[in-house]
């Protein structure tokens, strides 16, 4: 009875009371957004954004940080992982090893390498091989949009790298300070993880475009998937290729009582080829899946997921 009375009571209130609402709400984001506008116009705006030059490749930057932003599941996991390795680099000084030993000192910094090498392959495989599959539905708009699309993932390399590759790398400074390493094992170990960052990222990049999961919204489905689990595996073999060149270089230097200084690599011959072959791991990483994911995105194929 009560319901029957509640509809008949509707037809005469509901509609023109949502008019109203709905009047109301438009009002006041109109109110809001001239607000802003005049914020914008004063000199201590902190919008700092709407300042920076106008450019498409920035615009889908900032679009790509305030969507990780906006999604706590994505970020909270970011900083616990990053928390946690903070807190590894910072126990490392209580490693109890002979330091004056160079050979077992050398040993922990490739095995911090490795550690570090290995988490940045997991968060490049979590967190950025699912960006571009997080487009979803919404990706035919950055089709129709005037930017070509091999320079969304140009700029998807870029961003990630500069993101994770930084972070990756002041931890291995620190576990480095924390390790009492000479100054060319820090900028060895660090160039190394540099170039590492930029292998992990493109292969995360470029196999995320090559296989990607349109209807899917949640990143870490999209990540358990075939594409998901081949970069996995991929950046492991990369990583453990690249650290095997710099071992068997290290090896080379310390049969000859050199130091990793990069004069003393240069005039070891063995060492220079490791080094190179590190070098060459590196660009066919990042040249191989870039060049097949451009190829791939250009032939619109995954439009038919949409």
């Amino acid at each position: 009875m009560v319901l029957l009375l509640a509809s008949w009571l509707a037809k005469y209130y509901f509609f023109p009371a949502r008019s109203r609402s709905l009047q109301h709400a438009a009002a006041t984001a109109a109110r809001q957004r001239k607000r802003n506008f005049k914020d914008l116009d004063s000199p201590d705006s902190l919008n700092w954004w709407f300042k920076l030059p106008k450019s498409p490749m920035i615009a889908i930057s900032l679009k790509d940080l305030r969507s990780f932003v906006r999604e706590p599941g994505q970020w909270l996991q970011f900083l616990i992982i990053f928390a946690l390795l903070s807190l590894y680099a910072i126990s490392l000084r209580h490693m109890e090893y002979d330091r004056s030993n160079s050979q077992e000192a050398q040993m922990f910094a490739f095995l911090n390498l490795s550690v570090c090498a290995l988490a940045l392959s997991t968060l490049t495989t979590r967190f950025v091989f699912p960006q571009f599959s997080l487009e979803g539905r919404r990706f035919w708009i950055l089709v129709m949009s005037p930017i070509q699309l091999s320079r969304i993932i140009i700029q998807k390399l870029i961003l990630s790298t500069l993101f994770t590759g930084s972070a990756t790398f002041a931890i291995l400074i620190l576990s480095g300070h924390m390790l009492q390493l000479p100054r060319s094992d820090i900028t060895f170990f660090a160039t190394a993880i540099v170039l590492l960052s930029i292998g992990l990222n493109a292969i995360a990049v470029g196999f995320g475009a090559i296989f990607p999961n349109l209807k899917e919204s949640n990143s870490a489905k999209i990540v358990s998937g075939f594409g998901g689990t081949l970069c996995l595996i991929t950046s492991f073999a990369y990583v453990a290729s690249f650290i095997g060149c710099l071992i068997f270089a290290h090896i080379s230097l310390i049969k000859t009582g050199s130091t990793t200084h990069i004069y003393s690599i240069l005039a070891n011959h063995n060492a220079l080829i490791a080094v190179l072959g590190a070098f060459a791991l590196t660009i066919l990483a990042t040249a191989l899946p870039i060049i097949f994911s451009i190829k791939t995105i250009n032939k619109l194929v995954f439009l038919d997921e949409l």
